[in-house]
């Protein structure tokens, strides 16, 4: 069958022509006007057909592409979350032997570097110094003028925290904390002051027992240790990285892993790693999950690292 209107052939006894769509019939003559096509996706011939498949497919399209972007831009977003601007921060550290005996800025620049991020860092820690001491020493007072330092750690005696009275601490720890702090912020108004909370002894303060019965055990060794630097904290103002805290979870929750050299007193690797995990959440107000392991244990590293945001950031914080 010719169509009467574009020519073209068809089934016998189709109703429409399948190029033009005209409709056959009897009751249309040569001469009378072409039927008005009903909406593409009603036609029944092949045109209908084909412009049907065309807005399927451009749906289709259009909805495959925004899945990509959508897709896309949620993984740009989650790839720069953590650690999306490189950031580049000088740090001093004063302290002693539980600084400088693994090495502690440096475990934090590492996993710094790792995370692609920068610490620059200088260190005065002679081992069993106190703050009363550091604030007439020379080599400490230089390296505070040396530069404008971004943050300045400072870390009391490993024992005193926890065995000197009130009226001790107001006399040999505070005044001295104070006067470090205002030799900070000469050298660098903009200076932030962090205090290093450090951990108890692992089955408690012997030395000092029979003085203060409370530090005869890790609980309440750790427990006057974080009280004297949460109030040296407030007096100063001072920010604190809550090394203690993070070593008492990780004793709680994984007893296996040992953060204690032989001595009971200062870090194994492990203990170094953690209390660098706390350090780079606060200097960096990052969290650390995702950093290089170093020279720990893969598996133990990782539960480190979650210990330390875990400790230093609110839950809703944490990267999981």
């Amino acid at each position: 069958m010719k169509c009467p209107s574009c020519g073209a052939y068809n089934p016998e006894g189709a109703a429409f022509c399948d190029l033009c769509a005209r409709r056959f019939g009897p009751e249309l003559s040569a001469s009378a006007p072409a039927a008005v096509p009903p909406q593409a996706d009603a036609l029944p011939g092949a045109a209908g057909r084909r412009k049907f498949s065309r807005r399927v497919y451009l749906s289709l399209i259009i909805v495959a592409s925004v899945v990509i972007i959508g897709t896309l831009g949620y993984m740009l977003l989650s790839a720069g979350g953590q650690h999306s601007k490189p950031k580049d921060i000088s740090v001093l550290f004063i302290g002693n032997s539980y600084t400088s005996v693994k090495n502690l800025p440096l475990a934090i620049s590492e996993i710094s570097t790792s995370l692609g991020n920068k610490l620059t860092y200088g260190m005065s820690a002679p081992g069993g110094f106190t703050l009363r001491q550091h604030a007439t020493y020379q080599n400490t007072i230089s390296e505070i003028q040396s530069r404008k330092w971004d943050s300045v750690v400072l870390q009391e005696q490993s024992q005193i925290p926890a065995i000197y009275s009130d009226t001790e601490k107001a006399r040999y720890i505070t005044p001295y904390a104070q006067q470090l702090n205002s030799m900070i912020h000469q050298a660098n108004a903009s200076s932030r002051t962090v205090l290093f909370e450090t951990w108890g002894r692992k089955n408690g303060d012997s030395e000092y027992f029979m003085r203060i019965p409370a530090v005869g055990t890790y609980s309440g060794d750790q427990a006057l240790i974080s009280a004297t630097y949460e109030q040296l904290a407030a007096a100063l103002p001072a920010t604190l990285a809550p090394v203690g805290m993070a070593w008492s979870s990780v004793r709680q929750s994984h007893p296996g892993i040992e953060l204690y050299q032989a001595d009971g007193s200062h870090p194994s690797d492990e203990g170094n790693y953690l209390s660098a995990c706390v350090f780079y959440d606060v200097l960096f107000n990052a969290p650390v999950t995702g950093a290089s392991p170093l020279t720990i244990d893969p598996s133990q590293a990782k539960v480190l690292q979650e210990t330390a945001d875990q400790t230093v950031f609110p839950a809703s914080k944490v990267s999981k």
